[in-house]
């Protein structure tokens, strides 16, 4: 649990640089809950591709940013917990267009073993 907490802060001072603003899972916002579904399948298909057993990982949202540009860009953090106690980091970053027609994945950020 405390590397949990210490992966959310961290996870708030990296995207603090960047022109990213904090936002919330609880906010009624249709963009955060389609792009957050497209980032939690993206950093879930990229554990089952390229990790030994998916399985044994359980993946836990940490934050959300956003950053206007022409559309808006989501950064998406996810803490994975290995069965054996070791986490990983994932950021996920999901592009929508303003009129929600287009929403893609720009990037997914290799985890780091913490």
């Amino acid at each position: 649990m405390k590397k949990i907490i210490l992966l959310f802060i961290l996870s708030f001072i990296v995207c603090q640089l960047g022109g990213y603003e904090r936002r919330s899972f609880e906010e009624k916002d249709g963009k955060i809950y389609f792009t957050f579904e497209v980032a939690k399948k993206a950093v879930s298909s990229f554990i089952a591709n390229n990790l030994e057993d998916p399985k044994t990982y359980t993946i836990y949202p940490l934050s959300v940013y956003s950053q206007v540009v022409k559309g808006t860009n989501f950064k998406y953090v996810f803490a994975a917990l290995k069965s054996n106690g070791r986490v990983f980091v994932y950021t996920a970053t999901v592009y929508i267009s303003d009129d929600s027609s287009n929403i893609n994945i720009k990037s997914i950020v290799l985890p780091e073993e913490n």
